[in-house]
This record gives C-alpha cells, sequence and structure tokens, in this order.
C-alpha cells in the first residue's frame, strides 16, 4: 500500500514538473516570437521612413539645384542686352 501511495506521489510530482517545463518553455519560445515580430516591424518601419525621407530629400535637393541652375542662366546674361531686359530687370529691382 505504502509503495503504491508513493509511486502514484512520484507520477504526480513527475507529471506536474513536465508540465511547468512545457508551460515556461511554450512562453519562452511565444516571448522571442513576439520579439522578433517587433523587430522585423521596427525594422520595416524604419526603412520606409527612410526611404520617404530621401525621397522627400531628393526632390528639395533637385528643386534647390534647378533654382541654382536659372539664376546662374539669369546671372550670365548681358545687362543691357534688349532680349533678356526684362529678367535682369526683375532681379535688379
Amino acid at each position: 500500500m505504502v509503495v503504491v501511495v508513493v509511486v502514484v506521489v512520484v507520477l504526480v510530482v513527475l507529471v506536474v514538473v513536465v508540465m511547468v517545463v512545457v508551460v515556461v518553455v511554450v512562453v519562452v519560445v511565444v516571448v522571442v516570437v513576439l520579439v522578433v515580430l517587433v523587430v522585423l516591424v521596427m525594422v520595416v518601419v524604419m526603412v520606409v521612413v527612410l526611404v520617404v525621407v530621401l525621397e522627400a530629400a531628393t526632390q528639395w535637393a533637385g528643386q534647390v539645384m534647378n533654382y541654382i541652375f536659372r539664376l546662374m542662366q539669369c546671372a550670365s546674361v548681358e545687362p543691357f542686352s534688349l532680349r533678356n531686359k526684362g529678367i535682369v530687370m526683375l532681379y535688379w529691382n
């Protein structure tokens, strides 16, 4: 009788220990998967933001270069030529 009780208690303890280990492993796996997903989402968001910022910066730089090129063209005309007199007077005023 005592042997049966000891065997049952040992089996119950083993089952409880195995269940606890399984629960801990499942929780660790779920936490690791969630952390990996969060890191992946952050990387994707950072790449999208970087692409958008670079696109905006490229457009802005293009506009600035276009403006500088136009100013250089206007500065290179002869100030007193009749053909370009209107443009030059605009920039002189």
